[in-house]
Order: C-alpha cells, then structure tokens, then sequence
C-alpha cells in the first residue's frame, strides 16, 4: 500500500505511538511516494525531532512499482527503513513473502516467525499487509508475538474501493474486539478517504489532501465516506500490555453484548407493533433520503446527527 504524504503527516501527528531509538519491523518493503527533502520538510513543519541520514549513507527506493509508473526518473524517493530512521529508529527491518525488493526476511506470515525473533520489536508496522495473508490468525500471531511488551502497532489497511486488492476487507471492529480480546490499550482509529479513485501517480502529488475522520468504537454506521468509489482505508493504532501472554481470539463485540447475561435493569420489554412499523419507516428514509437532507431530517425527528472528528493534513 505504501506511505505517502497524508499517511507520513497522520504518523506524525499520532506520534505517541512513535518510539524513537527503538527497533520496526515493517511488512512488505513499503513504497515511499516522496524524497528525503520532503520529508524533513514535514517533520520540520511538524516540530518533530529527526535524525538526517547523510547523503552518501541513503538507500535508493527499490520499489518496482515507482519505478514502473515513473519510468525510472523518480529515484529520489526515500526508502523506508531510511524514513524510519530519520523517524528515530536505531533499526527497521522488513520482512516481505517476495524477495524482488530485498527485505531483511522472507517470510509467509500464514506460517509463524522464527522463535528467535519475539519480543524483539518496539513497533510493528502493517502496510496493508494483514489483509492479503489468509491465515489471520497466524498473522496476528506473528504481531503479537513480534512485539516486545509495551510495543506499538500500526495497521493501514482498505476498507473499500479495491475491488479484488486483497483476500479480505477488515471492518475496524476486528482490530478492536481482536486486540482488546488480548488487552491492548490506546487504541486509536481513523478513516481515510482518498479524493480521487485510486492512481499510482497521484499519490506522489504533495498537494492531494486525504479526508481523515476519527473512529469511535459502537458508532460505525455515523461515517457516510463522501464518495463510494474512491478508496476508503483504515489506520489503526494500540500498545501491547506490558505482560506477554500467549495470542488469543474472542467472540466479535456485537455478539458479546447478546449472549452476555444482563440484569433484569437491562432487559427491554418486546416493542409494541406499531413502533415497530414507525422505526422500520424512519430507518428507511435516512437510508434514502439526500445527504444534503439528512442533518434537517433528523432535527425533526428529534435524533442530533452525530459527526465524528474530521480533519485534514
């Protein structure tokens, strides 16, 4: 998937989840769709202490795909375990199933990593790679198990428009049962809209800017993307606890509040059958109703539209 300018500002940005002088392992050997000077340009726009890499110590992006789009003029692109490095990162090393690219490790993440390898990684960082291994589990696994106590993760994956892209599509609910099911904290979340559908050329154009919304976990069905056809991705962030314990998975959230046992304060009694016809109504009206009617639509009906947390890089 790679990283460009609005994902690098969003990093930036949510740089808590940052550990500088640490050690990433990042999966697949990202493409970086802008140079050196453009990123210390934005880490000095941001106010973020950097370490600048010498000019003769820099590694040339490998990225077979840059170099398809660009015709081999763009070789000024940054390489990711560079970016990282200027990040503050003693070391990145990535780890990728294709070896065209010379990542540090060739590895199927459907198969676990070397024992030798857990616990030796403050930050793990999955480029819309989780969502093209088909054994999630095992993938997770392989994170989990990769991250020291305390580590960070970051997962930047699609949620729509990429038809064919990948095996699956992962709602944000996943990574928010999934890692709270193994006690993870700070989880954070965005969307990210794309203004246009999905070119390899724009994304190296400094001036394209991403729509970001922050996600609150329950209120999913409140994000209405701005355009179905464009890309639509997902940036998730949390922390392993600060005790290891062997990877587990649970029962999706959703389903969790049916079958948990509630206090007779909690059951509702059976609606009678005339509100049932009134909200079947009220569901379908916002469903087709016009965008640009729906805020005075639910003023009437007395339900204040809710707006997640908007912004852009």
């Amino acid at each position: 998937m790679g990283i460009e300018h609005n994902i690098f500002k969003l990093l930036l940005k949510e740089r808590q989840y940052l550990v500088p002088h640490g050690k990433i392992m990042v999966f697949g050997v990202q493409d970086i769709w802008f140079s050196y000077d453009q990123a210390i340009g934005m880490l000095e726009q941001a106010g973020y202490p950097y370490t600048a890499i010498p000019e003769s110590e820099r590694k040339q992006s490998t990225s077979f795909l840059i170099r398809a789009y660009f015709n081999d003029a763009r070789t000024e692109f940054v390489h990711v375990e560079d970016l990282f490095k200027i990040l503050g990162y003693q070391v990145c090393q990535t780890m990728d199933v294709i070896a065209r690219e010379s990542p540090q490790f060739v590895h199927d993440l459907n198969k676990p990593v070397d024992r030798l390898m857990h616990g030796n990684y403050q930050t793990v960082y999955d480029g819309g790679v989780i969502e093209h291994v088909f054994n999630l589990h095992m993938g997770l696994q392989n994170i989990h198990d990769l991250l020291e106590p305390g580590g960070t993760i970051v997962h930047h994956t699609p949620l729509a428009g990429c038809l064919d892209h990948s095996f699956f599509y992962l709602n944000p609910c996943f990574f928010y049962d999934t890692y709270g099911e193994n006690g993870y904290t700070d989880m954070k979340a965005f969307f990210v809209e794309q203004p246009h559908a999905l070119d390899f050329r724009r994304l190296a154009n400094p001036n394209t800017r991403y729509r970001f919304t922050e996600y609150t976990y329950g209120e999913a069905y409140n994000f209405i993307p701005r355009n179905a056809y464009n890309p639509l991705d997902f940036i998730f962030f949390a922390r392993k606890p600060d005790q290891h314990k062997p990877f587990q998975y649970g029962l999706q959230g959703l389903f969790r509040t049916i079958i948990e046992p509630k206090s007779d304060a909690e059951i509702r009694l059976p609606r009678p059958r005339w509100w049932t016809i009134i909200r079947t109504m009220v569901r379908a009206i916002d469903r087709y109703v016009p965008a640009s009617c729906l805020f005075w639509w639910r003023v009437i009906t007395l339900r204040a539209p809710k707006r997640n947390k908007q912004f852009r890089l």
